[in-house]
């Protein structure tokens, strides 16, 4: 159920956010989302939250907890996000007590509530106080119902095909031009590398259910104070395959600053894990916790192929944002400190993409032949 005062459906308004009045704009918002509030008293935080969406806060000085956050999209991220699903999942989710408070739909972007605490990173993850969380929650996201007609379906290979579609054949940058074709296939290359993973893995008996399908670091958040954990920014969410979303979050083990695939979790940490997600899935499934361990045999070869796909659907995500045009910015309308994070952040998915491919290359032989007992294994 809703928190007291949110409505069981969210308003929308027929309203934009503009980057170049985003404050005037976002109090319009709050107007209709906390008309209590003294416009005249707000305060601002702006996130900083990559290049497809900005993320700023509003709240009051002696109520900082109380905080409205107003997702902005990117332009142009239609083309590959869903954004009514979107709206349809976070409605869901918080109220299957697994999302914040959802206030507002706007036509570019999302009112929603501040969850407190912290971003886990590549030490908290695998906590022992935090990873039993992480594991219950994704657990109970996986049993969310869904209405839909007819033998569920996987979102992974059509929006595998969408990327495909969006992806470059050229950057304009000589410097990043050479480095492109010196290092990153070439679009035909990953065209056939999606197909035989479709061809492998298509018809894995790995359970299709509600996926958060972004599961990382970032999107977890640590509250101390109430021994919790919360998922956020489900703009990828859907129906996938459960050992997709499974092996995606042990990929970002790797971390996002400062990316180290010696960091993704060894057959012990990921038995570990893996039993106490099976016990907590069956548990909010209905069913006896009790599991036989070739259950989790089965289901860690499954998360193991299956993040050979993530780290390629990432990889692939990550050039095409890297492709967005400097002149597709008028950076006369933004500070100048916003625009060298948006020109390092550029650079950054150009390497983050190529370390994402790489990583799939390297590893794919080993996981698709990866047997129960296999050890995994990092040179």
């Amino acid at each position: 159920m809703g928190s007291a005062g949110v409505p069981k459906y969210p308003l929308h308004l027929k309203t934009d956010v503009s980057l170049d009045s985003w404050k005037k704009d976002a109090l319009h918002v709050l107007q209709h989302v906390k008309p209590d509030w003294d416009s005249c008293l707000v305060c601002f935080k702006e996130f900083n939250a990559g290049i497809t969406n900005k993320v700023v806060g509003m709240y009051l000085p002696e109520r900082k907890d109380d905080m409205v956050l107003l997702r902005i999209y990117g332009k142009g991220t239609e083309s590959f996000i869903d954004r009514d699903a979107e709206k349809d999942n976070i409605t869901l989710l918080h109220e299957a007590g697994c999302a914040p408070s959802y206030y507002a739909s706007f036509k570019n972007g999302l009112a929603y509530a501040y969850v407190p605490g912290l971003t886990t990173d590549v030490h908290t993850v695998r906590s022992p106080e935090v990873m039993p969380m992480i594991c219950d929650m994704l657990a109970k996201i996986h049993c969310i119902s869904l209405p839909y007609n007819g033998m569920p379906q996987s979102c992974l290979w059509k929006r595998f095909n969408v990327l495909l579609d969006l992806y470059p054949d050229s950057f304009k940058e000589p410097e990043r031009q050479e480095i492109f074709l010196r290092e990153v296939a070439p679009k035909g290359k990953l065209v056939a590398e999606m197909e035989d993973l479709q061809s492998k893995l298509g018809s894995s008996t790995s359970p299709i259910v509600f996926c958060h399908n972004d599961l990382l670091l970032g999107n977890i958040i640590y509250s101390k104070k109430s021994s919790s954990v919360t998922f956020i920014d489900y703009e990828y969410g859907g129906l996938n395959y459960q050992a997709f979303d499974i092996g995606n979050h042990f990929c970002e083990y790797a971390g996002v600053e400062d990316v180290d695939y010696s960091r993704y979790p060894d057959r012990d940490l990921q038995l570990k894990w893996l039993r106490l997600y099976l016990m907590a899935f069956k548990n909010y499934s209905g069913q006896d916790e009790k599991f036989a361990e070739e259950e989790v045999e089965s289901l860690y070869v499954q998360v193991n192929q299956f993040s050979l796909a993530a780290n390629l659907f990432w990889g692939i995500w990550a050039i095409i944002q890297a492709h967005h045009s400097l002149l597709d910015f008028d950076f006369l309308r933004w500070l100048l400190v916003e625009a060298l994070i948006f020109v390092r952040k550029k650079c950054y998915f150009f390497q983050y993409g190529i370390l994402r491919m790489n990583e799939y290359f390297q590893r794919k032989e080993m996981f698709l032949k990866l047997q129960p007992k296999d050890p995994i294994t990092y040179s």
